[in-house]
């Protein structure tokens, strides 16, 4: 069973996280005080061993946090999952399980990959990244409970099987409440969802290995 940890980012990240308290057990909320945006400490690496789930519910994209939750999950092996209002959209996801599926590095080249205006998201995502108070102000409560809801049943999900959540992304349209729902195909040559071998060398690193026996 995972221990939950949720780490919020701005006010709605806060109003999530509290509602949570009441929808989800084995939870403990991190981060800087109710009213910041400031970008809270990612999960300490240090913390006692036990399996656990990093969640992190911000008020908008939070592009370096979102590399850096990557990066410990895959030094940890522990499982992780964001949850961010991209208005219009609610993004519940991918959920990273690693070694069971697509890292969110590879979400986000999957995402760029097919986004006609990537160029425009990346300009906001770099100054989302430069200024920590900048973006969206306000949010419905009915959205902070809706995404406490959808949030708390995905974590029942990956508690009950990480497998088959891995790499599942759910997207919201929070006007319509239309729910889009997929699963990230992994990045050909990424080393952490991949084989978790250098591109250039692996096709041969073996073979020593494999024709040892061949000849002395």
């Amino acid at each position: 069973m995972y221990h939950l940890i949720v780490t919020p980012v701005g006010p709605f990240g806060y109003a999530v996280a509290e509602r949570l308290r009441d929808l989800c057990h084995d939870i403990e909320v991190a981060g800087a005080p109710a009213g910041s945006v400031a970008p809270p400490p990612v999960p300490d690496p240090e913390r006692p061993s036990g399996p656990r789930l990093n969640l992190l519910v911000a008020w908008r994209r939070v592009p370096l946090m979102e590399r850096e939750f990557d990066e410990e999950s895959f030094r940890s092996g522990q499982p992780w999952l964001p949850v961010v209002l991209d208005h219009p959209v609610l993004e519940i996801g991918p959920v990273v399980v690693p070694g069971a599926g697509a890292c969110h590095g590879c979400y986000l080249r999957r995402r760029t990959q097919h986004d006609p205006a990537r160029a425009v998201r990346a300009a906001v995502e770099n100054h989302y990244d430069s200024d920590a108070v900048a973006g969206p102000a306000g949010y419905l409560p009915s959205t902070a409970l809706f995404a406490a809801a959808a949030a708390a049943d995905v974590v029942d999900r990956l508690r009950n099987s990480p497998e088959d959540e891995a790499g599942r992304v759910r997207q919201i349209d929070v006007p319509t409440q239309q729910v889009r729902s997929g699963r990230v195909v992994g990045v050909h040559g990424c080393p952490r969802c991949g084989l978790g071998r250098p591109e250039a060398t692996r096709s041969y690193e073996r073979l020593p290995e494999l024709l040892s026996g061949v000849w002395k």
